[in-house]
């Protein structure tokens, strides 16, 4: 590597004590806000895979991921062990979310103290805390926030590394490891050994720093190759993103970081902002890493790799680039420092103004996103309290099974069987912990009265999925046809529950 500059000579201190206070209360703070209403919001079909998953006996479990859902394997048996400790409630299952989403934001701060300065970490954090993909990571029952807390890690040990002129071989130790453990957690995480090479050239580092990058880093995506070999043949189980139209300019401008137009706007400015300063700069191959230097690779290199495969493949979703939002959080901080070179007297008016306008940009985002309805309107909460208020022991329930699993009503009572314990499931089959997928294998209603299933039931609760307004299936022909009769109904947000009753 070349010759450390003077401000780098003390790189390799250990941080004052300064910053790791100033990292662990952004990291305390930001995981008590963005855990805040966590409890409110029902579940919807992705996070009740997990919790499905995750509440299997580990021998079910492990046969299921032979099937499917390799990619999440970690996910998954990390959140069986906890749901033994913590039970399976919406609040229980997303507050490791909201955990890794502080933590991360707090290792944000070490990263911009260390390249910059204190205030310019603790505000690239509460950036992190307050991104919108980050913040609605933080309230959802998947791995996503640990994937932007890993990706996060990984690049804090290269900050590590090259703030040192013969860094430990336990740096690219630790480096290997985390690259491991991040990629099996989400392979498109493995995708940054790429950017931090893209940074190690920038820097000009030597020989000796190249082969620990090099060696580290095949040696993390080696151990990290047998779930990338078998989620390739389960790539089957999200073909449906083909068709789900994702690749467009709103879903990458908006969606994929910001979530909302007034804050991409505002946050498009501030990136452009942060790549001019850094360019009128005239930074060089060899100058000492900065904030910009490090998050540009972070941010647009995975971007273009996923979008190049998604050409190909067509499975790029918003959410697959959770794990760079850490990155544009550091160029958001870094366009307001340089709007802080313009001064009213002493005040960088500007950037306290930007920087305002842009957490109050965030308020209604994050409140929006703890709202009842906020998993893609998923209303099972209002279905399983309404069953479970009006319902009689001894009634049945059926459910629409014509949409899609991971919008299936039934996940109403999978998800709280408690709610539903006095009424008779007639459909099921074979139950989600006995199945080969994570859902539970069913039958319809047709199916369910041919076995004489609701023989001797008066009282049969129907729900079915509303699907752009329109009731996904008719249920309740079958019923009409063996002699009930609707006596109530209740349209919710994207369920319908009606009661029948059998007629003489």
């Amino acid at each position: 590597m070349q010759g450390r500059t003077k401000s780098s000579e003390g790189a390799a201190r250990v941080p004052s004590a300064r910053v790791v206070l100033a990292a662990g209360l952004v990291a305390l703070i930001a995981t008590t806000v963005n855990a805040l209403g966590a409890w409110i919001p029902s579940l919807w079909g992705d996070e009740a895979a997990t919790q499905l998953s995750a509440t299997r006996p580990l021998p079910s479990l492990m046969a299921m991921l032979g099937n499917i859902d390799i990619v999440h394997a970690v996910n998954y048996i990390t959140m069986h062990f906890w749901i033994l400790m913590a039970g399976s409630s919406p609040f229980a299952l997303r507050f490791p979310s909201a955990v890794a989403i502080g933590l991360c934001a707090g290792v944000v701060v070490w990263i911009g103290a260390r390249l910059r300065s204190l205030p310019f970490g603790v505000l690239a954090g509460v950036l992190t805390a307050a991104l919108p993909r980050l913040t609605h990571a933080a309230v959802e029952a998947r791995a996503y926030a640990f994937d932007a807390l890993f990706a996060t890690v990984l690049m804090a040990i290269i900050v590590e590394v090259l703030r040192r002129r013969r860094p430990s071989v336990w740096w690219w130790v630790a480096y290997g490891a985390m690259l491991a453990i991040a990629t099996v957690t989400f392979l498109y995480v493995g995708l940054l050994a790429l950017a931090i090479g893209v940074v190690l050239w920038w820097r000009g580092v030597d020989r000796r720093t190249w082969a620990g990058w090099a060696l580290s880093s095949v040696a993390g995506l080696l151990l990290a190759s047998p779930v990338a070999w078998i989620a390739l043949h389960q790539r089957g189980q999200i073909a449906f993103l083909a068709t789900a139209g994702h690749t467009n300019p709103h879903a990458i401008l908006v969606e994929m970081w910001f979530v909302v137009d007034a804050y991409a706007w505002i946050a498009w400015a501030l990136m452009a902002i942060a790549v001019v300063g850094w360019v009128r700069s005239c930074p060089r191959r060899g100058s000492p890493i900065d904030p910009v230097s490090i998050a540009l690779p972070w941010a647009v290199l995975p971007l273009a790799l996923v979008l190049a495969s998604d050409a190909v493949h067509h499975d790029y979703t918003p959410r697959y680039l959770t794990f760079a939002g850490p990155a544009v959080a550091l160029l958001l901080a870094s366009g307001i420092a340089e709007l802080a070179r313009l001064r009213v007297g002493r005040v960088p008016m500007a950037a306290l103004c930007v920087t305002v306008l842009v957490l109050c940009v965030t308020v209604p985002v994050w409140s929006g996103q703890r709202g009842p309805w906020s998993k893609r309107g998923s209303d099972w909460n209002d279905v399983a309290a309404l069953v479970s208020a009006q319902s009689q022991t001894g009634d049945a329930i059926v459910f629409d099974e014509s949409v899609d699993p991971s919008w299936r009503p039934r996940l109403a009572l999978d998800t709280d069987p408690a709610a539903f314990a006095q009424l008779r499931d007639v459909q099921l089959v074979t139950p989600y912990a006995q199945s080969p997928t994570w859902h539970a294998q069913t039958r319809s209603t047709a199916e369910a009265l041919a076995a004489g299933a609701l023989e001797g039931v008066s009282r049969v609760w129907v729900v079915e999925a509303v699907v752009d307004g329109v009731v996904g299936t008719d249920e309740t022909s079958d019923l009409r046809a063996a002699g009930y009769e609707i006596v109530e109904h209740q349209r919710i947000n994207v369920s319908d529950v009606s009661l029948w009753v059998r007629v003489g």
